[in-house]
């Protein structure tokens, strides 16, 4: 048998009627009497009459019709045989295709580059580490460093406002953002898993076509083929994809805490396919059940990234207080009520309020506007391969779609942070008109309160009482 060369999967489509001719060819010469090749038709002769069945064209249609050199034959039986090979030879055909059904328009992996690249760049503005990514250092985002500057400046201050203010707002904070840090990365790490998933895919679809359809030939020429074993590499990208998407992810995670959990090894994955060359049956069963067996094994692996979005999805709607800011009351209501600034330095309060304040707003108003855009569209099959048309998708955007809200709302409280500390100094330093009538505006914006509820955003589940999310 010639080497059993797997097929570039974006070929398979365009070499399916090739396979079909060649498993024809095996059908007819394991039957009765080893019916030969002979150009366009198979043949069996005997030393009184001759029989030939027309052989399928070289993109495996048609064939089948019968003829023989015997005139009583031809004239009692032709008839039954044309319909008795052609419909043994569209048998096998339906069998292929049924078998490559949604096999052929797998999800095409390079879809999700921009959306795991824009994943990363949330991960690493919110992130207080470096990472290595594809052996490249990702650099830590910007806002622990904006943190520590403001708990540097405030440290040099003293009064009740101070000490409130840098325990309630700018110590948790932190906390805040690094659960933002965690959820990015659970999410970048399943686009990443999907990613490696359908490439590996593609890839155990052509070993398995090609490795069919030489199978086919060698039983064609000889009768017989060797069987081939094949192994899937399916099995562990469910967990394989944090890694790759956020290097050293476990440790990170445990560090950040606030329950949030990674994909643990996924059950019991058998990997093993064979194709079995003992005859024309054995070929295409083995192939029918080897490409069963790869939708099995994709389904295990979805099954475990889709468990592990909804679990972290349902630890951060128990665990609100971790990730939702909600900034602490007004300090201009404090000092109001009778709160003491001791000591402080106007330089550094403008810094923090028009700055560093500010800057840290726009860095999570940029990355909310960049889940926006992330999506796990492209993971779209049309049939029910793996865990179905949508994968893990809907799971998928719930968390995405709670860690866009958590971060656009963060963004305005931060933003409201930064006006409520400016104005304590206005106030402190004189009792203009202007300065009154704003802090007024202000008062009556922050008792508005936060314009929408991160986890009553619309489109959760267990509330069919809100808007729908859009789908993205």
């Amino acid at each position: 048998m010639a080497d059993a060369t797997p097929v570039v999967y974006e070929d398979v489509a365009g070499r399916v009627g090739e396979f079909k001719r060649a498993a024809i060819d095996a059908y007819m010469r394991t039957q009765p009497y080893a019916w030969s090749i002979d150009g366009d038709h198979y043949e069996i002769s005997s030393s009184s009459t001759h029989t030939k069945v027309t052989r399928p064209r070289a993109d495996g249609s048609g064939g089948g019709d019968w003829s023989s050199d015997n005139f009583i034959a031809e004239w009692f039986t032709g008839g039954a045989q044309d319909e008795q090979w052609g419909d043994a030879f569209d048998t096998i055909r339906k069998r292929i295709d049924g078998a490559l059904e949604g096999f052929l328009d797998l999800p095409d992996p390079r879809e999700l580059d921009a959306h795991i690249e824009s994943c990363r760049t949330v991960a690493r503005d919110l992130s207080g580490s470096v990472a290595n990514t594809d052996g490249k250092q990702t650099g830590a985002g910007r806002i622990p460093g904006l943190i520590g500057i403001v708990e540097r400046d405030l440290g040099h201050m003293a009064g009740d406002m101070v000490g409130k203010f840098n325990e309630k707002f700018v110590v948790r904070l932190g906390g805040v953002v690094s659960g933002y840090h965690g959820l990015s990365i659970i999410i970048g790490g399943a686009l990443s898993a999907e990613q490696g998933l359908w490439t590996t895919a593609r890839n155990d679809v052509g070993k398995i076509f090609g490795t069919a359809m030489t199978t086919a030939k060698g039983i064609a020429a000889a009768g017989t083929s060797p069987n081939v074993p094949l192994a899937l590499d399916i099995a562990g990208w469910a967990v394989d994809g944090l890694g790759i998407f956020y290097p050293g992810a476990g440790p990170v995670l445990e560090a950040i805490g606030l329950g949030l959990e990674v994909v643990s090894a996924t059950v019991e994955n058998d990997d093993q396919a064979l194709i079995d060359g003992t005859d024309f049956e054995s070929m295409l069963g083995t192939f029918e059940a080897s490409l069963a067996k790869l939708s099995s094994s994709i389904r295990v692996e979805e099954e475990s990234l889709r468990k592990n979005l909804e679990a972290n999805f349902s630890n951060v709607n128990a665990d609100r207080e971790s990730y939702d800011f909600a900034a602490p009351p007004s300090l201009v209501e404090t000092k109001h009520e009778g709160a003491t600034v001791i000591a402080y330095r106007p330089d550094q309060v403008r810094m923090i309020s028009r700055d560093h304040l500010p800057a840290i707003a726009e860095i999570l108003r940029s990355s909310s506007a960049a889940l926006t855009d992330i999506s796990m569209s492209a993971v779209f099959r049309t049939h029910n391969v793996g865990l179905g048309p949508y994968g893990p998708k809907e799971a998928f955007n719930d968390l995405r779609w709670l860690l866009y809200e958590l971060v656009k709302n963060t963004a305005w409280d931060v933003e409201m942070g930064g006006k409520d500390l400016g104005y304590v100094l206005d106030e402190i330093e004189g009792q203009e008109a202007q300065i009154v009538k704003d802090v007024e505006q202000f008062l009556a914006e922050l008792d508005g309160g936060n314009p929408t509820d991160p986890f009553d955003a619309g489109g959760y589940p267990g509330n069919s009482t809100r808007p729908p999310r859009p789908i993205i």
